[in-house]
């Protein structure tokens, strides 16, 4: 058997691996959305078509802007916020309650579009490592509106 023949494959095969890892991408999945579901997001240095996870720069913000539908009346929304390492740990927020000071206006009505804006801080506590950031709205039962699973890395 020659060697000949397979130097095409190899090629090809070499050729798609890196093609795979140039077109990598963030992708924002939904974790368990009940009443609502999002449509959008947007995070401050953050281009999701040529990243695979949104760098968070200790000592700095990061803006998460989310558009999401309801699929019910909602008159509270509470945000929680935690980064999923090995065991899940909070963030501390600046401002929990979603209806003040985020863009959105409560009581939200059913089958609307909405977008909530969070401005979260990153520590220069916080160590420099991958991780997974939870966001989530709650609604007036404790209920998620949305969850959405964000891949980061602490910078």
């Amino acid at each position: 058997m020659k060697m000949a023949s397979f130097k095409p494959v190899i090629f090809f095969s070499t050729w798609c691996v890196l093609v795979m890892g140039v077109f990598a991408e963030v992708n924002f999945e939904d974790c368990g959305s009940l009443h609502g579901e999002f449509s959008s997001l947007k995070l401050t240095g953050c281009d999701p078509s040529s990243m695979d996870v949104c760098p968070l720069k200790r000592g700095k913000n990061v803006t998460i802007e989310v558009n999401f539908l309801t699929k019910e009346e909602v008159t509270k929304v509470d945000v929680q916020v935690h980064g999923h390492i090995v065991v899940s740990v909070p963030f501390i927020l600046p401002n929990p309650n979603g209806c003040v000071d985020s863009g959105l206006t409560c009581p939200l009505a059913n089958n609307t579009q909405n977008t909530y804006v969070l401005t979260l801080p990153i520590k220069m506590v916080y160590p420099k490592l991958k991780v997974d950031i939870k966001l989530e709205l709650e609604d007036q039962n404790g209920e998620d509106i949305i969850c959405v699973m964000i891949p980061a890395k602490i910078v």
